[in-house]
């Protein structure tokens, strides 16, 4: 008898651990289901996906900002990737160059490594965007994503872990700054040129911006990075298709995506933010730029991999010359 109870209780645990990966199956779903209801695809904004990832799945957070930081910086990311979007009167490629570098300007000098604000800002451009119900889903899904991570908290299933204060901005940051600008307008430039624009698009840009922050994990294991990356962009490209075929709801194809990315990452333990939002990614392509879409998404994981290698040999480390000026905050 002692020996069922205790399997019990093993049971019920097991399933109680699982909570964090049905709130963030359940966000994925609730996302598309609202736009698909509502006929507004503004709404699906991929890299609430990522934050869910990072915030609820992820073992540690992976991004050094508290959550109030977080949401304004979505905010004002979106803001000015909507704006360039509406206003800026330029070729795709030069108003892609100017969304991803507004980004990565508050990445780098506002003191955060919060990346899925880079995405905040590309989106829009990409898809090209016009409606400020843009704006207000970044922000409400990213919202939705915190309050979620706070009651897992609250809950006990997640620690509440402090902020890290970053360096000032120094040499080696400027040095990333440029790097990363300049890798980003070259590739630009090329994809959008040869008609292969989501070696740019907005998940893939975040990684390779996390890919050249020196010492960066998922270097260390570039196989199974990649393959995340890839087998990602495939679910959500299948689910979509099978989906469509079948007749059924785009909100389905998000189920099915999130279940699969949530199961891959458990499997592998490999926990990368973005290969969430490329999947959910899937769910926002016409059905003619499904067929290639894993592809690019594999030409572009070798690419940035590769530049993120090269980083590491050839760009100083910011940590080794800057100095930490005021104390830790607590993330709210």
């Amino acid at each position: 008898m002692n020996e069922i109870n205790k399997n019990r209780i093993q049971f019920r645990m097991s399933l109680l651990s699982l909570t964090p990966c049905a709130i963030f199956i359940l966000i994925v779903t609730l996302m598309t289901g609202v736009s698909e209801l509502t006929s507004e695809p503004e709404i699906i904004f991929p890299e609430a996906a990522a934050i869910a990832l990072g915030a609820l799945i992820a073992p540690g957070l992976p991004w050094k900002v508290n959550k109030i930081s977080a949401l304004m910086l979505v905010f004002i990311c979106a803001v000015a990737g909507l704006t360039i979007s509406r206003y800026v009167l330029l070729p795709l490629e030069y108003k892609l160059i100017i969304a991803y570098i507004t980004g990565l300007f508050f990445y780098t000098f506002f003191g955060t490594s919060f990346a899925p604000i880079i995405s905040a800002a590309v989106l829009p451009v990409l898809m090209n965007t016009r409606s400020l119900i843009y704006i207000a889903a970044a922000v409400s899904l990213t919202a939705l994503v915190l309050v979620a991570r706070y009651i897992l908290e609250r809950a006990k299933f997640r620690s509440h872990e402090r902020a890290e204060i970053m360096p000032l901005p120094g040499v080696g940051h400027i040095a990333e700054f440029i790097f990363r600008s300049a890798v980003v307008t070259i590739v630009c430039i090329f994809a959008i040129k040869t008609g292969f624009k989501f070696l740019v698009c907005p998940p893939l840009l975040v990684a390779f911006t996390e890919f050249t922050v020196h010492g960066n994990k998922a270097l260390r294991s570039p196989v199974g990075t990649f393959s995340i990356l890839t087998l990602c962009a495939t679910a959500g490209t299948l689910a979509r298709l099978l989906c469509s075929v079948a007749g059924a709801p785009l909100t389905l194809a998000a189920l099915l995506t999130g279940i699969i990315v949530a199961a891959a990452v458990y499997a592998t333990e490999i926990y990368l933010p973005p290969a969430a939002a490329i999947a959910i990614l899937a769910m926002l392509l016409p059905s003619d730029a499904l067929p290639s879409y894993p592809l690019q998404i594999a030409a572009g994981a070798l690419l940035y991999l590769l530049f993120g290698q090269v980083s590491d040999i050839v760009l100083p480390d910011p940590a080794r010359e800057c100095r930490i000026t005021q104390p830790c905050q607590r993330i709210q």
